[in-house]
């Protein structure tokens, strides 16, 4: 009988082992191919960014020679051989240059291996119509290929319609680019490599197209890591997959099959297994409990450790009546690295930040990640401030020292707010809230630097979070009032359009726009604001239009704010100028500050704009990231010269150059220029004699309620 129970004891053992084992062995083979997946996607990732980065550097050769020849719409051979020489300097993979005017090729370089191609007509061509058609049609880079060349070899072609300085169509620009010195330039003839890549997307089309390299088969397995590029106005869609690994057992599932039998095989199998399993508790227990308590990127104490070790050290302070100092550290412009670096490099550099703010502080202080890219510091035993701000500016200071991450040198700044127990606090929270309003005082004074919180601040936020609900509550309630700036023809004085801007009078009191409309922008409140104010100008200026048989048109503005909002404050805002675009000629007002992000839905929209009729300007032209290529590559109508520039006509010639200058090229660009804050005659005739077309300003008229500007339009037309 004890003999069976002991039979059936090692039984049960030996089924408990080997079903441990089966267990662990599925998950380090999960756990291999999680690691195989990751690796074969960074490895993926570099490749593809290799070749995007090649392709585009060479598309760019061909789009800046679509550029310079519609600067230069005259090119004859020698100019175009003179350009493409230089280009071929820089040692692209392009095989040769071609440009056909009028969809006539009649310019090559180099010229004697391509003689042949002289004379093409792409309108007549068989082979080559569609494709010329295509990029005539689309207006920007289309890249066909792989196609095998007559000299031999195989090459995408890039190709791109070039306009001259009229916006007339000028032609194609296209050149061939090697296809094995592109596959080499980005890696994939490399055989260290350690996975199989296919790549599909034959003519720029994407899933659509044909796999052009590596094995075809790659695609039929939907798990494995796909990553789409972007070649010029088409896609290439890459896959990878590992190379085959060695077909052995690895040795660490070897190793645990040996461990198994020798297990149960072995006299002492419980007792082992019974100890080991006691010590994987109390390691799994440590590790919860360190999960708990403490940051698992930074090994600083987490947010929730942090609240109970201040909570203690507010109590042992109050027992020995010593003060205590709470440091609110937050990382200047932190998002860019991530951004621009990627996480794994501004990982990197959080665990470099907490190090170096661990070495500044002493040993009795305590350290801990709050949030993000937010550091917190309790500085016991309080006896001066000047301890506490030399620890801010040693932190500071070390902080803003180089980060060498990932082979990239990343710089980084900090703004540090303070608080101090029991000056400006009793308890955990206020403590912590008046050390973040005195880091946001750093933040708004330019960051990089320290601030001890003061009762201003305090007041400074009531006064905010009053102004919020009471703006709030006025938005809610429709309080807010509409004024018209009229805009003026230069060449009449007549009156064509009105700019509308949103006043508010709180209990009869004018509240500075600066100061309501900065923090409607902050809480995102400034998109019911554009619409509020796009819904009442239009209705007015409809109205107008039937009282008075005059249309006068609408210029409002648009604030960036709506490209980042994740509800639906867009198409809200586009349905309603929509609406109005069929009673007004509508002009939308931008920023340049809008052009740099997220370009491709704002030109998503722009061009939807431009469907419904609207003009497009760019509101105080010159004052913000001002680039020409914004001219080109936007549907730019209107350029409005800011008030800062019309004001130094006169008295600075820089501003009177400037100024003549972009008049002038409006003009060449077929652009309309509108001059802001005009105020005196001398600068009217200054306007005028450059041929600008508009003007606005306290000159001609101040912005006015309806009423007013309604009593203005009946006397232009009496």
């Amino acid at each position: 009988m004890r003999k069976a129970k002991e039979i059936s004891f090692y039984l049960v053992i030996l089924i408990v082992v080997f079903s441990i084992e089966i267990v662990i062995e599925t998950s380090l083979n999960d756990a291999r191919k999680q690691h195989e997946s990751a690796e074969v996607l960074q490895e993926l990732n570099g490749i593809s960014s290799k070749l995007q980065g090649v392709i585009t550097n060479n598309l760019s050769l061909i789009s800046g020679l679509a550029a310079h020849i519609s600067i230069n719409p005259q090119i004859d051979q020698l100019g175009f051989e003179r350009y493409v020489t230089a280009v071929f300097r820089q040692e692209p993979l392009l095989i040769n240059m071609a440009a056909a005017p009028d969809m006539v090729v009649t310019m090559v370089h180099p010229l004697e291996p391509n003689k042949g191609v002289l004379g093409l007509d792409y309108s007549k061509n068989a082979d080559q119509h569609y494709a010329a058609k295509l990029t005539k049609n689309r207006k920007g880079m289309v890249v066909a290929g792989p196609v095998q060349l007559v000299q031999g070899g195989s090459a995408f072609i890039g190709r791109t319609a070039t306009y001259d300085d009229q916006g007339d169509f000028w032609g194609i620009v296209s050149a061939p680019i090697d296809e094995h010195l592109l596959y080499e330039e980005a890696g994939l003839l490399n055989q260290d490599i350690n996975i199989e890549v296919a790549i599909r997307g034959r003519d720029g089309k994407g899933e659509a197209g044909e796999v052009f390299f590596g094995d075809e088969t790659l695609f039929d397995n939907s798990l494995l890591a796909r990553i789409s590029i972007d070649v010029g106005q088409g896609c290439w869609i890459l896959v990878g997959r590992a190379k085959p690994a060695d077909p052995g057992i690895p040795d660490d599932i070897r190793y645990l099959r040996l461990a198994s039998i020798t297990l149960v095989l072995l006299s002492f199998t419980l007792l082992y297994y019974r100890n080991q399993s006691a010590r994987k508790e109390l390691g799994y227990k440590k590790i919860l409990l360190n999960k708990a308590s403490y940051d698992q990127l930074t090994g600083l104490s987490n947010r929730f450790l942090f609240k109970d070790l201040l909570e203690k050290s507010i109590a042992h302070a109050s027992r020995t009546q010593t003060k205590i100092a709470v440091l609110f550290i937050d990382l200047d412009s932190f998002k860019p690295v991530n951004d621009h670096y990627g996480h794994e490099s501004g990982d990197l550099v959080l665990r470099e930040v907490a190090a170096r703010i661990k070495g500044s502080v002493r040993s009795c202080d305590t350290v801990a990640r709050y949030s993000g890219d937010e550091f917190v510091v309790i500085v016991e035993d309080l006896t001066d401030t000047e301890s506490v701000v030399k620890i801010a500016e040693d932190i500071i200071a070390t902080i803003n020292q180089p980060y060498s991450v990932l082979n990239s040198t990343i710089y980084c700044g900090s703004s540090i707010g303070m608080s101090v127990f029991p000056d400006d606090g009793q308890d955990l929270e206020s403590l912590l809230s008046k050390a973040d309003q005195a880091m946001y005082e750093v933040k708004r004074s330019g960051k990089n630097g320290w601030h001890f919180f003061t009762d201003s601040m305090q007041i400074r936020s009531e006064k905010r979070h009053s102004l919020y609900n009471r703006m709030v509550e006025a938005i809610a309630e429709e309080k807010l009032v509409v004024y018209y700036q009229p805009i003026v023809n230069l060449s009449d004085s007549s009156i064509v359009k009105c700019e509308a801007l949103v006043r508010w009078f709180d209990q009869g009191r004018l509240i500075p726009t600066v100061d309501f409309i900065s923090l409607a922008e902050e809480t995102g409140k400034i998109n019911e604001i554009d619409r509020f104010v796009l819904d009442v100008s239009t209705r007015y200026l409809v109205n107008v239009a039937k009282t008075y048989d005059q249309k006068i048109g609408l210029s409002i503005n648009l604030s960036p704010r709506v490209f980042s909002t994740k509800d639906d404050s867009l198409q809200l805002w586009l349905a309603l100028v929509r609406e109005a675009s069929r009673e007004l000629d509508i002009t939308v007002e931008i920023t340049e500050r809008l052009l740099t992000k997220d370009t491709d839905k704002v030109l998503d929209v722009l061009n939807k704009l431009k469907e419904y009729g609207v003009t497009i300007a760019i509101d105080d032209f010159g004052t913000g990231y001002s680039s020409l290529s914004y001219l080109t590559k936007f549907p730019i109508d209107i350029l409005k010269v800011d008030q800062s520039f019309i004001h130094n006509l006169g008295k600075d010639p820089r501003s009177s150059t400037l100024v003549e200058a972009v008049i002038s090229l409006s003009h060449k660009l077929s652009l309309l220029v509108v001059a802001e804050g005009v105020e005196t005659l001398d600068q009217v005739e200054q306007l005028s004699a450059w041929d600008c077309h508009f003007a606005q300003g306290y000159y001609f008229y101040k912005p006015m309620p309806g009423d007013a500007f309604l009593a203005l339009l009946s006397q232009e037309i009496a």
